[in-house]
């Protein structure tokens, strides 16, 4: 499991997230079983690459917090969030493949507390995009 690569990718919502993780998993990074993934929609018909224990532990630390992913929490209450157990048992999900890519916009709060279980060699990826593009594709969406 130490040799599995790990990449996360950063963004918020309508930031191309979705099509950079898509272009992970095309060039062999394991995202998650397609029964375990968050189900495509109208917006986004070629799916969200997330897997649905990653979005509910994110969920989790956020409520731990008193936050939600639209009203985030202060920083420091994040970095205080204990769920490792929970963590460990997502991060076997992934045992035996040796690229993987984690992605849900949730984490752009929540990664002080997976970086304390991924690997020190895990890759970030943060996608930028002008906030009137976001805000412009959030509202028609």
């Amino acid at each position: 499991m130490d040799q599995t690569e790990f990449v996360v990718v950063l963004g918020m919502h309508r930031s191309g997230t979705s099509m950079l993780t898509n272009i992970l998993v095309n060039a062999g990074y394991f995202v998650s079983e397609k029964e375990d993934l968050m189900q495509p929609a109208d917006d986004n018909p070629n799916g969200f690459f997330e897997h649905k224990s990653v979005i509910e532990a994110n969920d989790i630390v956020l409520k731990l917090c008193q936050g939600s992913w639209d009203n985030p929490p202060e920083d420091d209450k994040i970095e205080q969030i204990c769920i490792d157990p929970f963590l460990e048992i997502i991060k076997q999900y992934y045992r035996g493949h040796n690229k993987v890519v984690l992605k849900d916009p949730r984490m752009c709060l929540t990664l002080p507390v997976w970086k304390r279980m991924l690997p020190k060699n895990t890759k970030i990826i943060y996608i930028k995009r002008k906030r009137e593009a976001v805000v412009t594709s959030l509202m028609k969406r």
